[in-house]
């Protein structure tokens, strides 16, 4: 193990962190940012990574309204995140970007919408499907009865 060292920015409070690795040791890890501090906190999804061998680079913003992100990595080092989006133009949705081996981040988009969810998990076989399940969660419903949904991409 290293020593540790941080990689969130300091100045706000970071939680519900997920890291990834690949095969040559290379991790990339998401976590949720929060930025206001009122009663309803508006989160945003940041990330950082860190070359095989090297040292974690800056964190920067992935998505300005994101909740819960999750990390997954192919056997090439190629990310997939994927986090429970509350902005204006993917409502109460998964969102997700993708980061190719040694490149920057793709622009966040809608994977699925019109739910909301609590839970997100994420896998990323080594060919580069990814899989994502979620917890739905609606406030009319009992907690017994709230169904799991699962998006694929090949």
């Amino acid at each position: 193990w290293t020593k540790p060292v941080t990689i969130s920015n300091t100045s706000r409070t970071s939680y519900d962190p997920d890291v990834a690795l690949d095969a040559r040791g290379s991790a990339v890890a998401v976590w949720q940012v929060r930025i206001s501090t009122d009663d309803l906190p508006r989160l945003e999804v940041h990330t950082a990574s860190r070359p095989s061998g090297g040292a974690w680079g800056t964190s920067s913003r992935l998505d300005p309204d994101g909740l819960e992100p999750k990390i997954a990595m192919d056997g090439q080092g190629n990310a997939t995140a994927v986090w429970y989006n509350v902005s204006p133009e993917y409502p109460y949705g998964l969102s997700g970007a993708d980061k190719p081996a040694g490149k920057s981040w793709t622009t966040p988009r809608e994977i699925s919408s019109g739910h909301l969810s609590e839970e997100v998990d994420l896998a990323v076989g080594t060919s580069g499907t990814a899989a994502a399940v979620v917890r739905a969660y609606n406030a009319d419903e009992e907690p017994t009865d709230l169904p799991l949904y699962a998006v694929v991409r090949d």
